[in-house]
């Protein structure tokens, strides 16, 4: 099986390098984020990133079962541009209201004291039967001594 994922997708521009911003600007969703209509916009986080990448996951995943079931080879391809098309292919809304009520965060957060600084982080997402309630407080840059991790050996 082989996946692959682009900026550009397989055509003419295959080989042209991108990232998330640039095909968000040639697509034209800076423009259509751009809040005040002169400067561009961008989406919240790296969506094309982030679509992109779940979409390729998620096309691994059925190549993996064909093959179970049928062999073959498979080939599992996306791109940013692809995903920006779809996306600017869906109905458009106006901008959506504020919300009315906003979530509270807090059970969801950590905070510890480091080196005399107050750190804010996020608590495990996932949780499960016996999962961590949090993680342990970070330690403070340099405060461990370089050390080589003893070599495991296979079994």
């Amino acid at each position: 099986m082989v996946a692959r994922l682009s900026a550009w997708g397989s055509g003419a521009e295959a080989d042209r390098r991108g990232f998330d911003s640039l095909v968000q600007a040639a697509s034209g969703i800076a423009w259509i984020e751009a809040g005040d209509g002169e400067s561009p916009g961008a989406l919240p986080a790296q969506a094309l990133d982030h679509s992109a990448g779940y979409l390729l996951a998620a096309g691994i995943t059925s190549a993996l079962a064909r093959r179970a079931h049928e062999g073959g080879s498979w080939l599992v391809e996306t791109s940013l541009r692809r995903v920006a098309a779809q996306l600017l292919g869906m109905p458009r809304t106006p901008r959506p209201e504020p919300a009315a009520t906003i979530a509270d965060a807090e059970p969801h957060l950590q905070t510890f004291t480091v080196a005399g600084s107050q750190l804010t982080t996020t608590a495990p997402a996932a949780t499960y039967d016996g999962s961590p309630v949090g993680y342990a407080a970070p330690r403070p840059w340099g405060a461990d001594a370089p050390a080589w991790r003893p070599r495991e050996r296979a079994s």
